[in-house]
């Protein structure tokens, strides 16, 4: 009889002094501290990957990957400019964002929130803090359960948020 295979997650690790990228299978159980810590991470819907037929899914995710090493990297790999193609995929995720919150989609309003504050302490633009506590005091409304585990902290991400370069 054979043993069942245990559920593995993939680890990508840029190693950016041997210039190469290596892939590590985990048990699922050594992932679970550093998922439950991280911010909700970045995903791709199955069923959207799937519409796109097997090529295109594909290159959206070797592209998603290369993207994140780039962002996250002290070098970057130099396989194509990936910041210019995240920065214009991140316009259009936060304009989708903003399309949906308007919508009243709760989950939107959150992530719009977070979005907005990261863009107010990058800026020192307190009217995105505010438009960001309109977002996030919606999502709490609305019983978003990420939202209201985030009341106790919102105060202190709005705070900075205001705060910055002043």
């Amino acid at each position: 009889m054979t043993e069942p295979q245990l559920k593995r997650d993939v680890l990508i690790h840029y190693d950016e002094e041997k210039d190469e990228i290596a892939f590590y299978t985990l048990d699922v159980a050594a992932t679970a501290r550093a998922r439950a810590h991280s911010f909700d991470g970045a995903r791709l819907p199955l069923a959207d990957l799937r519409k796109q037929g097997a090529d295109e899914a594909e290159r959206t995710v070797g592209s998603g990957i290369f993207s994140l090493l780039d962002a996250f990297s002290l070098r970057k790999a130099g396989i194509r400019d990936y910041e210019s193609i995240s920065n214009e995929e991140h316009l259009a995720y936060v304009a989708h964002l903003e399309k949906l919150a308007a919508e009243g989609d709760a989950d939107a309003q959150y992530h719009l929130a977070i979005e907005l504050v990261r863009q107010a302490r990058d800026t020192g633009d307190a009217a995105l803090a505010d438009k960001a506590d309109l977002h996030f005091q919606s999502a709490v409304k609305a019983g978003l359960e990420k939202a209201v585990k985030t009341v106790e902290t919102w105060p202190r991400l709005l705070a900075s948020a205001r705060n910055a370069n002043t």
